[in-house]
């Protein structure tokens, strides 16, 4: 399956925790490298905990963050998006019979029918593996992130959860075939709704603000009252995936009881 990415966005477990314990605690995190770092990142970031209608949290959440050094840290790399790895020996990496099997090569004697070169590769396998393998695995976090604590209301509905554990994931999707992955829309918008209320939950997920092409800014918003039933599209620039991105985070615009708007990709025509 094809999937794409985003490296302004993260995946969470975020367990029963509410969507603004999660603001709460990824801001909490950014402090904690600014102080071991002893330098300043922008801490902007925009956080969607899914839940169902009734608010019931399904225990994940996209959490997008307008530094990708921030995203990379987070998923404890380095600022630059290096892996933060070290190498161990590989425990399942027997050298003791490897080089049982050396001696028994240089003991045995030399068959007739083999020639110099297959003898000479024969042994340069077999003294590659007595060197000791090495595995990468990933090095202890920077910092210890720790846990959330439930609120009361939360140990009422959840008595089995004395702590709300966050873990952080690269973010990566299905790319939908068959789909404008740039172009959203919904149905339904009500008279009180302006242009400039829509552009407010999209503009942040713009990958390129300008297209030096066509002299478009994006995202473009187009609100038709007079079709049945009256719709929004939002545009992005044709070749990206922000409106991907976009849906992940705005799927479910709730601007009052009356005024819920849920978006979808359009389908290539």
């Amino acid at each position: 399956m094809n999937t794409i990415t985003n490296p302004h966005f993260l995946y969470l477990h975020s367990s029963i925790a509410t969507q603004s314990q999660v603001y709460e605690y990824v801001q909490s995190c950014i402090k904690m490298f600014e102080d071991l770092l002893n330098e300043k990142f922008n801490r902007e970031i925009i956080v969607n905990t899914v839940t169902k209608y009734d608010g019931t949290p399904l225990k994940h959440s996209y959490v997008w963050c307008r530094s990708i050094e921030v995203v990379n840290l987070l998923l404890n790399r380095t600022k630059d998006g290096v892996d933060r790895v070290e190498e161990i020996p590989d425990p399942e990496h027997d050298t003791v019979e490897c080089e049982r099997k050396l001696m028994e090569f240089f003991m045995k004697p030399t068959p007739i029918n083999c020639s110099w070169v297959d003898l000479v590769d024969e042994e340069e396998q077999l003294i590659s593996k007595t060197i000791k393998r090495k595995i990468k695995r990933p090095m202890k976090p920077l910092v210890e992130f720790g846990t959330i604590v439930p609120t009361e209301e939360q140990r009422l509905k959840y008595p089995n959860v004395d702590e709300i554990q966050i873990k952080f994931f690269h973010l990566s999707v299905p790319f939908r075939a068959g789909y404008m992955n740039h172009k959203l829309f919904a149905n339904h918008i009500s008279k009180e709704i302006t242009e400039q209320h829509i552009r407010k939950y999209f503009e942040p997920y713009v990958s390129e603000k300008k297209d030096p092409r066509d002299k478009k800014t994006y995202p473009i918003i187009h609100i038709d009252r007079k079709s049945n039933p009256t719709s929004v599209s939002v545009c992005y620039q044709p070749l990206s995936y922000d409106g991907t991105f976009a849906l992940l985070m705005n799927k479910r615009i709730v601007f009052s009881e009356k005024s819920i708007l849920n978006f979808e990709l359009y389908r290539e025509s």
